[in-house]
């Protein structure tokens, strides 16, 4: 990222410079203070040539004529403009770059949570654990449907970005990390999970009525998580 401050820091130095040489220069380049007819016999002495009567006049002005100052001014005029155009390019050289930094860690921040999906188990689709669920009602064996119900549920939900499908999680991690993802239906999903975790690990009875009152518990869970996009 470019340092602004030096950046500027360095223009003013070197602008102060610029103008300070302009109010005092002394390089020898200006109007001479010399008398041209010294010059000239001077010049005629050295050569041993005869000197004429006219003198060859300068055309130079002397110094602090109004010719020599408005020069003068001229050329600071010219500098002037010159470090306000360069100043210009620097500031949008700077803004633009500056922009592109602020571009690049936004985009940076988007690609970071795009790697970061929601961890979906591809081996059993949801509907493929509703399909045994029916099996094993069919079967009189609830306790198992109830298991195939709940995975059933827990794999749309991971399809809608809810929580994490991943087997061997335990229900409290489930239940936290939906809650923590602000998802409608806490109170269902919560139900739900009650129904599977006394009929699965608290040995309690199993039966029809628990089954469909899980079944209702899925169905509002479902309806009130709809508009997430499937994955």
């Amino acid at each position: 990222m470019v340092d602004v401050s030096r950046l500027w820091s360095g223009i003013v130095r070197w602008s102060w410079g610029l103008m300070t040489g302009l109010a005092g220069d002394d390089s020898g380049l200006g109007p001479s203070a010399q008398d041209p007819a010294a010059v000239h016999q001077s010049a005629c002495k050295v050569l041993d040539a005869p000197c004429t009567t006219d003198a060859p006049t300068s055309p130079a002005l002397s110094p602090g004529s109004g010719g020599a100052n408005v020069g003068g001014l001229l050329t600071l005029f010219f500098y002037l403009v010159l470090l306000a155009v360069l100043i210009g390019l620097i500031y949008l050289i700077v803004r633009a770059v500056r922009g592109r930094g602020e571009a690049d860690e936004t985009q940076a921040t988007v690609e970071e949570v795009q790697q970061t999906p929601t961890i979906i188990d591809r081996t059993t689709e949801p509907d493929q654990w509703r399909a045994r669920a029916a099996e094993m009602v069919a079967a009189g064996h609830y306790r198992e449907a109830l298991r195939c119900r709940y995975r059933g549920l827990v794999g749309d939900l991971a399809r809608r970005g809810l929580l994490d499908e991943i087997a061997g999680r335990t229900t409290g991690e489930e239940r936290a990390e939906f809650s923590a993802n602000g998802s409608p239906a806490q109170q269902q999903f919560n139900e739900a999970t009650d129904l599977f975790d006394g009929v699965w690990y608290g040995d309690e009875p199993a039966g029809i009525d628990e089954h469909d009152r899980f079944v209702e518990c899925e169905r509002e869970v479902l309806a009130a998580t709809a508009g997430r996009p499937r994955r």
